[in-house]
């Protein structure tokens, strides 16, 4: 039952957090659920998005499509700069403002993404089991991984990151300080 009050509590506290950070027109959506490198045929750098189907939405769901990739995972200190890149050119065109730091841009970004990896989780896994389509199941692990770092970054999300560890039959890391 507490598994069950986990999964059902997890988007709420998703839908709270990111109600907190501004939204823009800008999200373009692909088969997967947005713009991502994949899709846009990019290798070295991104900065291509697919404004077909644009919709409302957190102003880091664009940036957390194309940095937390389904088909490329980007080095986290290349991540890290292009964020704050985006942040402050974010600030720059007024998007957000002053009081806006870093901190709080991450917690956006991270809370976006998190959103999005658990709907493209659910997405793949249809792919897999309603259309027969079994390639998307090799990228589960990525998605699974994203989620579990940021849970384990939030305390509120911690819970999430246990539930995660359970369905995959992970041990729990357990430690002690004296």
């Amino acid at each position: 039952m507490r598994k069950l009050a986990l999964l059902i509590a997890a988007p709420l506290l998703l839908a709270t957090a990111c109600s907190a950070a501004p939204s823009t027109t800008t999200q373009g959506r692909s088969a997967e659920g947005g713009a991502h490198a994949g899709n846009a045929g990019l290798r070295a750098s991104p900065g291509i998005i697919d404004f077909q189907d644009a919709l409302r939405g957190p102003v880091t769901y664009d940036l957390v499509s194309l940095l937390r990739d389904c088909y490329i995972e980007w080095d986290a200190a290349r991540v890290d700069t292009w964020m704050e890149s985006h942040r402050q050119r974010l600030r720059h065109a007024q998007v957000i403002g002053a009081e806006v730091d870093h901190a709080r841009f991450r917690r956006w970004f991270d809370l976006a993404g998190l959103q999005r990896h658990l709907k493209v989780l659910g997405n793949f896994t249809r792919l897999w089991y309603r259309d027969g389509k079994p390639q998307y199941l090799a990228d589960l692990p990525r998605f699974i991984g994203y989620a579990r770092k940021v849970a384990e970054r939030y305390r509120p999300l911690r819970p999430f990151a246990r539930l995660l560890d359970t369905l995959e039959g992970r041990a729990a890391d357990v430690g002690y300080t004296f």
